[in-house]
């Protein structure tokens, strides 16, 4: 395997993501111009390799489907920012109309560079795995800020709260995947395996928790599958473990959180954290109040934010008030594109394990969460490799019948 440079521009490109992603610890704060100016810069450098895949490139077919959903999204973001409305959140914020574009293009244009990167090279499994481990040291960091974070909030409204649901159990969900290129070092994938689990269920989210369960029970099932006789009773011994612990996490959850309780109990009697009145609400707009035009191509973009002062929470509702029967078509396209490639992906277990959990990860996910414009960069590194390889396995396999 041809040695990297660690000075080349795939590595500096991942720093500089890491040194955005905590930015709160190294500027003091986050928005600072230092973390503004680099996050324009890594668009910039996303857009430049959007544009190269697009000239240089055969793709496989869920990078053509990813190219139809960024051009749609920027069509609708750029109409968004000259339309003259004014949008707010239901505190009564007022949002920058910049921003739809700005989570839009950071959550899905880093898979460009990524995807560049592998083919040329530049990034590998070696270096992959290299960063992996810097990742769960960010990501780590990044949950424990977040929960100083909403621990001040509490304290300045007068409230002696101190379990929170913390957002950042969907970055751990996004190390899952990752974590199939570590197929020789069976420890060190169930090692993490356990560690993002613990994580996941501190968080409390229900959805990233549910969706880890599947997750897990995914990656040992293919596991499994792929093992020799005495490798599978490693992993039949490791998924014991994990779900040993799993099972004592829970466990002390239940004995020391009321809080872990309280989201338990109400999962049980089937509350949606107020999704069902949000989904209701939406669904009678766009069925009831709209017309034939509005109902093919939708309301524009932020509909939902207008509409109640928040997203749908749901990627399919949010795409057809935004974009309407086109969006979700387009959408449609994206996911099968998602499922061609990673069907093309069996010849290699490890990047179809990787290409899998991703997909069954960000599919279930777009159902009760938002999908395609909350894409980390542990994610899209993910998801730019997995794509590099594939079209460089489809290279191999065209030059050798010609």
């Amino acid at each position: 395997m041809k040695k990297t440079s660690i000075f080349n521009f795939s590595n500096i490109y991942i720093f500089l993501w890491l040194v955005y992603s905590l930015q709160t610890y190294v500027f003091g704060r986050a928005g600072t111009i230092y973390s503004q100016a680099i996050l324009l810069f890594l668009l910039g450098v996303s857009i430049y390799y959007f544009i190269y895949t697009l000239n240089n490139y055969k793709m496989p077919s869920y990078m053509k489907g990813l190219c139809v959903l960024v051009a749609m999204f920027t069509i609708y973001g750029i109409i968004l920012i000259l339309n003259p409305t004014t949008y707010k959140t239901i505190s009564g914020e007022t949002v920058s109309k910049y921003k739809y574009l700005l989570h839009i293009w950071s959550s899905l244009l880093p898979i460009y560079p990524f995807f560049v990167f592998t083919r040329q090279g530049k990034l590998n499994a070696t270096s992959l795995k290299r960063w992996v481990l810097f990742f769960f040291v960010s990501v780590t960091l990044q949950y424990y800020q977040h929960y100083q974070q909403q621990l001040s909030e509490a304290m300045l409204a007068g409230s002696n709260r101190e379990e929170f649901t913390n957002n950042f159990g969907y970055e751990f969900l996004a190390m899952i995947p990752l974590l199939a290129f570590y197929g020789k070092r069976k420890i060190i994938q169930y090692i993490g395996l356990s560690y993002t689990m613990i994580f996941i269920l501190m968080s409390m989210k229900r959805g990233a928790i549910l969706v880890s369960v599947i997750c897990i029970i995914w990656f040992l099932l293919v596991s499994f599958k792929h093992s020799r006789s005495v490798q599978k009773i490693r992993v039949v011994v490791f998924g014991i473990i994990v779900i040993i612990a799993g099972y004592y996490v829970i466990q002390y959850l239940l004995e020391s959180s009321d809080f872990f309780n309280q989201r338990l109990e109400l999962t049980m009697e089937g509350d949606s954290s107020g999704r069902d009145v949000i989904y209701a609400t939406l669904v009678n707009h766009y069925l009831n109040e709209t017309n034939p035009l509005l109902f093919l191509f939708g309301n524009g973009a932020y509909t939902p934010l207008s509409i109640l002062g928040q997203s749908a929470h749901n990627d399919w509702l949010e795409l057809a008030l935004n974009q309407g029967v086109f969006g979700m078509l387009v959408y449609l396209l994206y996911w099968m594109g998602f499922y061609k490639s990673t069907k093309k992906s069996r010849y290699d277990e490890e990047l179809f394990l990787a290409m899998s959990l991703l997909l069954i990860s960000n599919f279930i996910r777009s159902f009760f969460s938002m999908s395609y414009g909350d894409m980390s960069i542990y994610a899209t590194m993910c998801l730019g490799y997995c794509m590099g390889r594939l079209s460089n396995q489809k290279n191999i396999q065209g030059n050798t019948s010609t």
